[in-house]
């Protein structure tokens, strides 16, 4: 784990994937001591990084137990590691389906909770700026079922779920950009 400055946290997971963003639900103090621990003793924390669509992504140091939320634009994204694990297990394309199904699912909670933090519908700007993305969205997801709907094969599915899946994840990340998380 390696701190930036008060709000800004990197941790590097087991796999080398790095997770570098802003956090929140733990005071800077805490993790300035764990970083000091490490370097003067070589002692690092153990972690766990989770994501759950009601929640987000959470750590959770397994020595003190203190949970605390990692927030906004995420360079690799716990949806993301969790998706390469689930189409490496269902290797199918059904499976995999199945598995960009669950990251849109995961995007969209992500879009929304993003969106509820900006003020949601009690701001009306971003209300309407939401809107108008809503109906864009809608445009371009018939206009790729149109597109790839008529190829023939099965990796077409899983090309128009790509991009289904990289409008919403676009939009969430936009806004946890606004965030400032």
């Amino acid at each position: 784990m390696g701190i930036h400055d008060p709000g800004y946290i990197r941790i590097k997971l087991e796999t080398g994937a790095v997770i570098d963003t802003t956090y929140s639900g733990i005071d800077f103090d805490t993790l300035y001591e764990w970083e000091q621990n490490a370097n003067k003793l070589g002692v690092y924390r153990v972690m766990t990084i989770r994501y759950s669509n009601a929640e987000g992504v959470m750590a959770e140091d397994l020595q003190s137990r203190r949970r605390f939320s990692l927030n906004g634009v995420i360079e690799t994204h716990p949806i993301s590691i969790a998706v390469d694990e689930c189409e490496r297990k269902y290797s199918t394309t059904m499976g995999i389906q199945h598995c960009k199904r669950l990251e849109l699912e995961a995007w969209d909670a992500e879009l929304n909770r993003a969106y509820k933090y900006l003020g949601g519908r009690s701001n009306e700007k971003l209300r309407a700026a939401q809107l108008a993305w809503i109906k864009y969205r809608d445009a371009q997801i018939e206009y790729l079922r149109a597109a790839y709907g008529k190829r023939e094969g099965t990796i077409w599915r899983l090309v128009y779920m790509d991009h289904v899946v990289d409008i919403t994840r676009k939009q969430a990340e936009q806004l946890n950009s606004i965030n400032g998380w």
